[in-house]
């Protein structure tokens, strides 16, 4: 009787034993995904946080670039309006010019 007991007891505790392993190994696994879920949560929310960034650093480019525009097309205004002046002056010199040799070329007469 005490070597079927000793028996049961032997089986009783091997069995316990992979019990406990495996119920062990199933924790080691349960914790590994639960870490690469939480892993996975914290990816998430810096790509989240990264495209939030992307898009308001395009909104700032984009707002620097139409700015850009502007003062392109001011500057081109500017530049044809001074090359308008800068033409009259030139034509009333070339008019006053014309003048004088007129005047002179009547007092030398």
């Amino acid at each position: 009787m005490g070597f079927v007991t000793s028996k049961f007891f032997v089986i009783s505790l091997i069995l316990v034993l992979i019990f406990l392993f495996v119920r062990g190994g199933s924790l080691i696994v349960n914790a590994f995904v639960k870490d690469t879920q939480n892993n996975a949560d914290v990816n998430r929310s810096i790509i989240y946080h990264q495209r939030r960034l992307i898009e308001g650093l395009e909104e700032q480019v984009s707002q620097c670039v139409s700015d850009l525009k502007e003062k392109e097309q001011a500057r081109s205004q500017y530049e044809k309006e001074m090359k308008e002046v800068v033409d009259k002056s030139l034509n009333r010199y070339d008019e006053l010019e014309k003048q004088i040799k007129i005047l002179t070329t009547q007092n030398i007469r």
